[in-house]
């Protein structure tokens, strides 16, 4: 079924098509929630690339550290204290 698409696209070439457009008509290349994004947001700069990466470092140290307390005080000891900790970021965000 996609190389029976594929070749109508290419057999009815209309001038004018934007190349977007004919991107959109095939399925294996569609990504249904960028087809009308702007081109500058479908490129990723460094930084954003950089931020994704510190988040996700920053995640898995949180999961380590909280892994750790729980091994070195006990299950029960860690929930307590993260729970605790938790209320207070909780009450000083405000």
């Amino acid at each position: 079924m996609t190389k029976d698409i594929e070749t109508n696209i290419e057999d009815t070439s209309v001038a004018g098509v934007e190349h977007d457009t004919l991107t959109a008509t095939r399925e294996t290349l569609e990504d249904y929630t960028l087809r009308f994004a702007p081109r500058s947001y479908r490129r990723w700069s460094t930084a954003v690339v950089g931020v994704s990466a510190l988040g996700g470092i920053a995640y898995l140290a949180d999961f380590a550290i909280g892994a750790n307390v729980g091994i070195a005080y006990g299950t029960t000891n860690a929930l307590w204290g993260i729970g605790i900790f938790a209320v207070v970021i909780f009450a000083t965000g405000f």
